[in-house]
């Protein structure tokens, strides 16, 4: 996939007033269409468990793929837009994670990428680690919502490194080569984080295995940050080592370029984690620098909980 940031959009040299009545009765036929319902709320969810802010309908169409790419190295993350248009026609940018081949008739606003050895509610709840999607659902059929083009790039370019058997037996030692061990890492985090039969014991070993894959100084930055994100949130939710926790993604931290979303998405991690740790004192700055510093991706899930985080606690 191409991770490339999107090119800022550019405005209509039409007078505003004749460009949006042009545009509503061009559009107005096919308002309500699409896979996702578009009166999600931004709660991470894909149903309407509590009021939110306002949902916006699919816009412009993306690019449509087969299936994931065939290399195991995942892409270096891309860097942050420069501008992003917040106006009610933004798209959203839809990732649909399936086992049999894609449907011809398949609207063309999603990426559908074919798996061929994990299920995808199991490579969908690893995606949603690393990338907080606006929404999710499905089965067979699992789709996540993201409102910026590059959370949606990113976690499809992940996706291939996910699509492995799941298993209970983690290799002792791991492969050499960093993106194998951490395939080997996925499979028993996917074997063991199942519903109603998470194994703590063996989570642990899945969140040191990411903390060697993390220091790894031949594994490239990406994929030590998405060890280190995994093993911080195995730590944090799991075994409760708030502190463990910190450490590893302090170490995620120093992974991600300055201002892209995984540097983003690890402050978060990081906020809550102290936040479940009872330290709103350490969390409330880390909600700060999201909201005044990475404004590039106000649309996104992550940036939306920090905004209403900060706002929770200074209202305390």
């Amino acid at each position: 996939m191409d991770c490339r940031t999107p090119e800022p959009q550019r405005r209509s040299a039409w007078p505003r007033p004749i460009a949006w009545a042009c545009l509503l009765l061009f559009v107005a036929p096919w308002l309500g269409c699409g896979d996702i319902q578009p009166n999600w709320r931004r709660t991470g969810q894909t149903g309407p468990s509590r009021p939110g802010p306002e949902s916006r309908k699919p816009g412009p169409p993306a690019d449509t793929v087969a299936k994931a790419p065939a290399t195991t190295r995942p892409a270096e993350p891309a860097a942050p837009p420069t501008a992003i248009d917040d106006e009610p026609t933004s798209p959203y940018f839809q990732l649909v994670l399936f086992s049999e081949p894609a449907s011809p008739t398949a609207p063309p606003n999603f990426v559908h990428i074919q798996l061929q050895h994990a299920p995808a509610p199991s490579v969908a709840d690893v995606l949603r680690r690393l990338y907080v999607p606006i929404g999710h659902h499905g089965q067979d059929r699992y789709v996540l919502l993201y409102a910026t083009e590059v959370e949606w790039r990113a976690a499809g370019d992940f996706t291939r490194l996910f699509d492995v058997v799941p298993s209970v037996d983690l290799p002792d030692p791991l492969a050499n080569e960093p993106s194998k061990a951490f395939q080997q890492a996925i499979a028993v985090l996917m074997a063991s984080s199942r519903p109603g039969s998470v194994d703590q014991e063996a989570l642990a070993g899945v969140a040191a295995a990411m903390e060697r894959i993390a220091a790894a100084e031949q594994a490239v930055p990406i994929l030590r940050w998405a060890a280190a994100m995994l093993a911080g949130d195995i730590h944090a939710n799991t075994t409760f080592d708030f502190n463990r926790a910190e450490q590893v993604f302090i170490a995620a931290q120093s992974q991600a370029p300055a201002g892209s979303v995984e540097a983003m998405n690890t402050l978060y991690a990081r906020a809550t984690a102290h936040l479940a740790n009872g330290r709103k004192d350490r969390a409330q700055p880390l909600f700060t620098t999201v909201v005044s510093q990475l404004t590039a991706f106000r649309r996104s899930e992550v940036y939306h909980r920090c905004r209403r985080g900060l706002e929770k606690l200074q209202g305390q």
